[in-house]
């Protein structure tokens, strides 16, 4: 059974992401640690059931947590698909990018520029071609995030929502106030402290005299 469950996984993430597909096809052993760690998760899992970890409160509450935590993020999945469906970079778009910042990006740089024998040499840098594909998948994300913002100012104005951004001011100046009152009583202690030591060795060296 824990075979057969593994062989579905397996199959669902290759088919899933062709990257990880390249690294499983490369790494036949990558298959087995994937084997072996279910085969201890589920024993963890058998035991758990044995020990009635199920029907701890403390369990449940953990359960509740992490369903809605992994609830927020395949909800974040999809609207981020959903924007990557809205946004589109064309290979224009991309040259005139290359063209305008080449100077600035490392990674366009295969010899930078430099001065030889009183003679200058010229910067050498990776083609648009090699570089076109890397280069508008980021462009895309940085257009993705610039409409993930836009989207959620939508989002806010048609529910309604507002963040009081004031609280959080508020809330951290009194943190503040409080810790550096804790640090003054601190302090305040300390030369308490040392005023009662010296206090006492002087009275020590008086009864010795």
């Amino acid at each position: 059974e824990i075979k057969k469950k593994t062989a579905d996984y397996i199959d669902q993430i290759m088919a899933e992401s062709p990257q990880v597909k390249a690294i499983l096809d490369a790494m036949p052993d990558a298959k087995y640690n994937i084997f072996s760690g279910m085969v201890a998760e589920e024993l963890l899992m058998q035991w758990a059931r044995e020990n009635g970890i199920y029907d701890l409160d403390g369990y449940k509450k953990d359960y509740a947590l992490a369903l809605k935590m992994l609830d927020r993020q395949i909800i974040q999945k999809y609207f981020q698909e959903n924007l990557m469906k809205k946004v589109s970079v064309s290979e224009s778009d991309a040259k005139k990018y290359y063209e305008e910042n080449k100077n600035s990006i490392p990674d366009f740089v295969v010899t930078p520029a430099s001065e030889k024998d009183g003679k200058k040499q010229a910067a050498v840098y990776r083609t648009f071609a090699e570089v076109k594909d890397s280069l508008m998948k980021m462009l895309e994300n940085e257009k993705a995030q610039e409409l993930y913002a836009k989207e959620l100012e939508s989002l806010k104005k048609e529910y309604n929502a507002e963040e009081n951004s004031a609280y959080f001011k508020k809330e951290g100046s009194e943190a503040k106030a409080e810790t550096m009152a804790d640090l003054e009583n601190m302090m305040n202690e300390s030369a308490q402290q040392a005023a009662d030591h010296d206090s006492a060795a002087a009275a020590t060296a008086e009864d010795v005299a």
